[in-house]
């Protein structure tokens, strides 16, 4: 039974309420206590509605106090706790004194209060301030203090100022977690990571407009304009074609081995165009081997379910070599008739990226210095992902390698990121037209732009920061 509707979270507390008043009346009832020692439900309220002439102004002047004295303390404990965070000789100073403060009862600050203020509202809101002061303060202090050192460097690295990081990270550690899965704060726009439940579903959310921008292969790109989805590609992910066919380490591969073998295959577009390609070129039909679809190859291969994956080198051969220190034996697809064209892209949803442009470059400015900056410290990288996943499974040498052998194919040949062309475009294109994958090839125009790329990333400002927040 789901508990948590808003039906049931009203009705809980108005019930366990009733039940109060239940045994409290049964209580007074079964002891015949005397009305003077303690009424019953019914006298209570009673009284209360017979004197509510009287009580209710005090009622309001009760709440006035509490709020101003709550007011003013959340909002001098947020200021004393900046100012320990950002200042060691402050914090050794003040700290000391807010802990002693605690151990003095509020009685004894009372009749001070009394004769320094007077009778009236100000001692009454000093009191509220001093008992909110000391948790608000300590949990501030402890939401900016307490902030992943990895995540402090990676901004200042990226550029943040002392200001920026303060607001984007220190400040909004504080705050209470009210967002489930991977965000990215990154130049300005706010990022909720969502993974689909599998690689092809990733275009037809981003076509339904259930997200905004997305990470889909190439052959997805393609054969969303041939289908004539709201999608274009806005950045390269990767440049180049690293799929290929793997067996376990030793076990020989070539073309002339591959008849009659069994092949795992994710299902997924990009393995359903890449393998004709090779399969074509050794002389075989995919009559002539056994495709298997899988979650996860790695352990089917190394345990010899399967004698072939299709994987990516950047994937398979970290993999590999985490589980028996060894590398696989491999061929690539593009060395065997398939085209050298980037696997992945970053796609947007056209509709969105036509209404919010700034934010499309800013998600793109922000990957392309995360990219660097990753590709500079790769370890750190790795760190940093493994903190953010720490289901993911593998060792941090795995992670480590795995990005290594990724970012080798972020660049183009010139050095830039993300850069697409009408060369590579028109080579998928002409290559999946060629085994009868596409009927037509459309212009470059319809599957990608370049609009959307930050004209110099390195001189902009930008922040960003990978939080994991659960409900």
């Amino acid at each position: 039974m789901n508990w948590r509707t808003p039906a049931r979270i009203f009705l809980i507390p108005v019930v366990l309420i009733l039940l109060v008043f239940l045994v409290w009346d049964l209580i007074i009832r079964i002891f015949n206590v005397e009305p003077f020692v303690a009424p019953s439900p019914g006298e209570a309220l009673g009284a209360l509605r017979d004197n509510w002439s009287i009580l209710w102004p005090l009622a309001i002047e009760t709440i006035r106090e509490t709020v101003y004295g709550f007011v003013l303390r959340a909002v001098l404990g947020f200021v004393l706790a900046v100012a320990m965070v950002q200042t060691r000789i402050v914090q050794g100073l003040v700290y000391p004194v807010l802990i002693t403060s605690q151990a003095v009862p509020i009685i004894a600050i009372a009749a001070p209060l009394v004769i320094l203020l007077d009778f009236g509202i100000w001692p009454k809101i000093v009191i509220v301030a001093w008992i909110v002061f000391f948790p608000v303060a300590v949990s501030m202090l402890h939401g900016l203090a307490n902030v992943d050192d990895d995540l402090i460097k990676l901004a200042h690295v990226m550029g943040g100022t002392r200001s920026r990081v303060f607001f984007k990270i220190r400040l909004s550690a504080t705050a209470s977690p009210l967002y489930s899965g991977l965000k990215i704060a990154a130049n300005g726009v706010d990022v909720e990571v969502i993974f689909p439940p599998d690689p092809a579903s990733a275009t037809k959310i981003l076509a339904n407009g259930d997200c905004n921008l997305g990470l889909i292969t190439t052959s997805d790109m393609a054969f969303a304009v041939k289908s004539s989805l709201p999608v274009i590609s806005i950045g390269n992910s990767t440049t180049g074609n690293n799929w290929g066919l793997f067996t376990k380490p030793g076990v020989t591969i070539g073309l002339d081995t591959l008849k009659g073998k069994k092949i795992s295959t994710y299902g997924d577009s990009w393995t359903n165009a890449m393998l004709p390609f090779v399969l074509k070129v050794a002389g075989l039909t995919d009559k002539e081997v056994e495709q298997v679809i899988v979650d996860w190859d790695l352990p089917l291969l190394l345990n010899g379910k399967v004698d072939i994956a299709t994987n990516t080198t950047n994937f398979l051969i970290p993999g590999v070599r985490d589980k028996t220190g060894k590398d696989p034996e491999w061929i690539l697809a593009r060395d065997n008739g398939a085209p050298n064209t980037p696997v992945w892209v970053y796609a947007g949803n056209k509709d969105w990226l036509a209404k919010n442009p700034a934010a499309a470059k800013g998600f793109l400015a922000a990957i392309a210095q995360a990219t660097e900056w990753a590709g500079a410290n790769p370890d750190e990288a790795a760190t940093l992902y493994e903190k953010a996943h720490s289901d993911n499974g593998y060792s941090h040498e795995y992670n480590v390698i795995g990005w290594t052998k990724t970012f080798t194919f972020k660049k183009n040949n010139d050095g830039s990121l993300l850069t697409q062309s009408d060369e590579k475009w028109m080579q998928l294109g002409d290559a999946l037209k060629g085994i009868g994958q596409l009927d037509t090839v459309a212009e470059p125009s319809a599957y990608y732009t370049n609009e959307y790329l930050p004209t110099k990333w390195e001189n902009r400002e930008g922040l960003c920061r990978l939080i994991a927040l659960r409900i």
